[in-house]
C-alpha cells in the first residue's frame, strides 16, 4: 500500500470524506483510525467487500460525511493508538505523523525540560484520569505543566485536582494532542523530544547481544491482588542476574511491595508482552542499569 506524503495529504484540504460506519460506529482496525472513501460509489464497494469477510449477522453499514477544512482537523480522529487511515479502493494509506506540523522549536523545548532534570506534571481527577482542559477549541488528551504549582491550580468542571503526578519521558503510544503550559503539542512531538533525551543513554544492539546472549531475563511482579509489573518511572525493568534481582528486592521491599513474584522472559514475544506500549526498558545487571530500546531487546533475544 502506497504511503501518502505531506504534500499528497495537502490535496485533501477542502474535500469531504465518506467515513465508513457499522451500527453507527466508525469502522477501525489496529492500523487505521478510520476508512475514508472519496465518494459514495467507492464507499459502497468497500462495504460490499467487508460483508464478504465478516460473519453473518445484523449489520447496519453506512457512511458519515467528514469535511476537511485543513489537515490538523483530521487528527481529531486519532484519539487512540492508530498509525493512520486508509483511503479505500485506492491503495493509499495516510500515516498519522504526516498529519501534524513538525515544529522543531517545540521538540527542542520539550527535550530541554528533561535534559535540565525537569519533568512534566499532570493533574489527576478522582477517577484516576488526567485532567484535560481544551486550548481554545482544541480538545486535548492531557494538560501538562512544567511546574507543580500550575498543575495544582487546574480544575475540571470547577473541581480541583485529586492528585498531581510526574509524567516521565516514556513517549506516548498514540497520535493524541496534549498541551504543555497551555500550548498545544502533538504526540509525535513528545515522541521525538523524548527520543532525543533517551538516545543519549541507550545501549546499542551490539552491546545488548554481547551482554544478553542466549540468557533468560527475569521480571518481577507484585505478589498482591494487582499483580503489577515492576517499573521505574513507568518503564519496565528486566533483570539479567540473580544478584541484580536480590539487590533490587532488598532495596525496594516494603516501598513497592512486601513480596514479589519472579517471572522469566526468554524470547522476543516475551519482551513485547513486558514492554507493552513502552518504547524502552531498563535492564539491571551486575554492572548497573542499562537503558534499552524495546526493539533492540527483542532482537537480542530473537
Amino acid at each position: 500500500m502506497e504511503k501518502l506524503t505531506k504534500e499528497d495529504l495537502s490535496e485533501l484540504t477542502g474535500m469531504t470524506f465518506k467515513i465508513v460506519t457499522v451500527n453507527d460506529s466508525v469502522v477501525r482496525n489496529s492500523d487505521c483510525a478510520f476508512f475514508a472513501a472519496l465518494n459514495d460509489e467507492e464507499a459502497n464497494a468497500f462495504i460490499e467487500d467487508m460483508k464478504k469477510e465478516i460473519p453473518e449477522g445484523d449489520y447496519n453499514f453506512a457512511t458519515r460525511p467528514y469535511e476537511v477544512p485543513n489537515l490538523s482537523y483530521i487528527n481529531k480522529m486519532f484519539d487512540n493508538n492508530y498509525r493512520g487511515f486508509e483511503i479505500v479502493n485506492s491503495g493509499l494509506y495516510a500515516p498519522a505523523e504526516e498529519l501534524y506540523e513538525k515544529r522543531q522549536d517545540v521538540v527542542n523545548k520539550i527535550a530541554s525540560i528533561y535534559n535540565d532534570d525537569g519533568c512534566l506534571y499532570v493533574a489527576i481527577n478522582a477517577q484516576g484520569k488526567a485532567i484535560a482542559n481544551p486550548v481554545g477549541d482544541v480538545q486535548v488528551t492531557a494538560s501538562f505543566f512544567t511546574n507543580v504549582e500550575d498543575a495544582n491550580e487546574i480544575q475540571e468542571n470547577g473541581v480541583a485536582a485529586h492528585s498531581i503526578e510526574r509524567w516521565i519521558t516514556n513517549p506516548p503510544a498514540d497520535a493524541s494532542i496534549f498541551s504543555i503550559d497551555g500550548q498545544v503539542v502533538y504526540g509525535w512531538e513528545i515522541v521525538e523530544a523524548t527520543n532525543k533525551v533517551w538516545s543519549q543513554y541507550i545501549v546499542g544492539l551490539d552491546k545488548l547481544k554481547e551482554v544478553v546472549g542466549n540468557k533468560t531475563l527475569s521480571v518481577l511482579v507484585t505478589d498482591d491482588e494487582s499483580k503489577s509489573l515492576i517499573k521505574y518511572e513507568g518503564v519496565p525493568i528486566m533483570f539479567l542476574t540473580a544478584s541484580s534481582i536480590k539487590d533490587f528486592v532488598e532495596e525496594n521491599k516494603g516501598k513497592i511491595a512486601e513480596k514479589f513474584i519472579l517471572m522469566t522472559v526468554s524470547n522476543a514475544e516475551g519482551v513485547k508482552l513486558v514492554t507493552g506500549r513502552s518504547k524502552y526498558a531498563f535492564l539491571d545487571t551486575d554492572e548497573g542499569r542499562y537503558v534499552c530500546a524495546g526493539e533492540d531487546l527483542e532482537k537480542a533475544l530473537a
